[in-house]
């Protein structure tokens, strides 16, 4: 079964504008060759006007050799602008201009997300949504048709100062997952202080379609093997760019993981033996809560940690997989029950879930969510 949790409240994002430009080549002798013509203009010649074209204003000149032309339509230096002349030489060259100013005023926009994160002002609690548009729709877009951009969003502790390295923790929501474009939803487990959330999507080849009754409502979202590398394309190039827009990653802390088909991508990723050594370049701690089944004991985890969790209604389903990684030299692992809980991760443990990952970068505990009163046992509702 494959699970979610929370809503999102707001976002934002980077776009991107192109514009091309043309221009009139000028030789070493001062002239310029008009398009599309034989016919060659010297410094010093006189213009013939067209029928019913005004004529050149009185003491205008021609360019002295070797000016330069401005892509406005003028030259630098002694002359004046003349529009007339040059459309009358030239008539897409309005056209053109406009295209050369909107270029111009949105070139900022233009950037990457690369580029754009390296303009970014780090200061506490600061939040910044990076847009990947040539990365493939995400999942929660498939599922829940709805158009929103590709997304990973950085949320900054409230705490947080360039003096110091800091923890980093990506996590991702069940079912469809999250759209990433908001990283709040993240504090639920490790608070506002002393780690750096992330939030990036799940990623489908092909989603099948749902059927008449739905009965394969969840079934299809599920996140198989098969998805890893279709998965870490998508990845690779949000990581990079968050990695690159945070100088001060304490690399040694960094955590990935999720609830359900989150931790089923995780898992998946890490355990494909062409995509995982690059994962591990990022992560080394690894929260699987209610899913990562697929995941196998390789001995090329020598050196991870994990933390697996099951809900204690549903027991026996992912305690293997904490038992097979125990076994591997130099793997530290964790396993927790959660009592009275089935396919879910109520905010008690959530919070249980937080204070096990700020422990293991050495921060203070949160105070502890006081457990609701019944039973959860299943928890769907993807962010």
């Amino acid at each position: 079964m494959i699970g979610g949790a929370g809503t999102s409240k707001t976002w934002k994002q980077v776009g991107q504008v192109t514009g091309q430009v043309s221009t009139i080549q000028t030789t070493e002798s001062g002239e310029f060759a008009k398009e599309n013509s034989q016919e060659r203009v010297r410094p010093g010649d006189v213009f013939s006007p067209e029928p019913g074209a005004r004529s050149p204003e009185p003491g205008a000149r021609s360019p002295e050799p070797g000016a330069r032309r401005l892509a406005a339509g003028g030259w630098r230096g002694k002359s004046r602008l003349a529009f007339p002349r040059l459309r009358r030489y030239h008539p897409a060259m309005p056209a053109r201009l406009v295209i050369f100013l909107a270029a111009f005023l949105v070139f900022p926009l233009w950037l990457g997300p690369s580029a754009a994160a390296t303009e970014w002002s780090l200061e506490p609690d600061a939040s910044r949504t990076f847009v990947f548009p040539d990365a493939p729709p995400s999942l929660w877009r498939e599922a829940l048709g709805i158009e929103k951009a590709t997304a990973a969003t950085v949320l900054l502790p409230t705490d947080y100062t360039e003096d110091r390295d800091f923890p980093l923790l990506l996590l991702i929501g069940g079912a469809q997952g999250n759209h990433g474009h908001e990283a709040d939803w993240i504090r639920q487990y490790v608070g506002d202080t002393g780690i750096i959330c992330v939030s990036i999507p799940l990623f489908i080849r092909e989603l099948a379609p749902m059927e008449e009754d739905e009965s394969n409502r969840w079934i299809r979202l599920y996140l198989g093997p098969e998805e890893s590398a279709w998965i870490w394309r998508a990845w690779r190039p949000m990581l990079e760019t968050v990695f690159a827009a945070i100088p001060n990653i304490d690399r040694s802390k960094c955590f990935i993981g999720g609830f359900s088909n989150g931790a089923n991508a995780t898992a998946i990723v890490l355990d494909n033996p062409e995509t995982g050594p690059e994962l591990r370049d990022y992560f080394g701690h690894f929260v699987l809560i209610e899913g990562g089944k697929e995941i196998s004991a390789r001995p090329a985890f020598d050196g991870l940690s994990f933390l697996v969790c099951e809900g204690a209604l549903k027991a026996g389903r992912f305690q293997p997989i904490a038992t097979g990684l125990s076994r591997i030299p130099g793997v530290a692992v964790n396993f927790h029950q959660m009592p009275g809980v089935g396919h879910a991760v109520p905010d008690h443990e959530k919070r249980w879930v937080g204070n096990w990952i700020r422990a293991k970068c050495a921060l203070p505990a949160l105070d502890p969510i006081r457990p609701e009163e019944g039973v959860v046992t299943d928890d769907f509702e993807g962010r």
